[in-house]
């Protein structure tokens, strides 16, 4: 997956609201429809990137 599609992804779940725990209260497969993936490459996509990210601060 190229890096804007990444970056999308990221994006929607920063602008969607999200409850008192920070989880986002709209669904991964309503993400998913907007960015035109199935729910199953949305979800890895951004356990992808948030783990990628969590690499980089470590270091």
């Amino acid at each position: 997956m190229d890096d804007k599609r990444k970056l999308l992804v990221v994006m929607l779940y920063a602008v969607h609201p999200t409850d008192r725990a920070s989880a986002s209260v709209e669904t991964g497969a309503n993400l998913a429809k907007l960015v035109g993936m199935s729910p199953t490459v949305l979800s890895r996509t951004r356990r992808q990137v948030v783990e990628t990210r969590a690499v980089r601060c470590r270091r």
